[in-house]
């Protein structure tokens, strides 16, 4: 987990997630792409300059998806009635975060997802820019 984040969660509640879907749409993709940079913005604002067309399961995650959204815009929390009723995972805030991959959305402790994005050897890497 990113330093910075971390240490605005000792003072505002922070919502973290990472978006894994395995085969978000790329139009004019010849190989699968995996979860790209930016492969959710379809899946929340339908993206003009980028027609992607759902299939039904990840139209279920984006549904999901759009209700998190949803309700941190009016309210701060991305959890509301949704979670309230049992429909969804509750988003926790840091240093645990969710997980958006197909149609499933999981909770995950930010030191698992730290050791599995190899995090101490990114951060022993020198900037790319000086």
């Amino acid at each position: 987990m990113r330093a910075q984040e971390l240490a605005l969660s000792r003072h505002a509640p922070v919502h973290a997630y990472e978006f894994a879907d395995d085969a978000p749409p790329l139009p004019g993709a010849t190989f699968d792409m995996g979860a790209y940079h930016t492969a959710e913005l379809p899946y929340l604002f339908g993206v003009a300059d980028m027609p992607a067309p759902l299939d039904a399961e990840q139209q279920r995650l984006s549904r999901q998806m759009i209700a998190y959204w949803a309700n941190f815009v009016r309210t701060g929390d991305p959890n509301g009635a949704e979670v309230r009723n049992g429909t969804q995972v509750r988003w926790p805030t840091l240093p645990a975060s969710v997980m958006f991959r197909n149609e499933t959305i999981t909770v995950t402790d930010s030191r698992a997802f730290a050791a599995e994005h190899r995090w101490d050897f990114w951060k022993s890497q020198p900037p790319p820019f000086p």
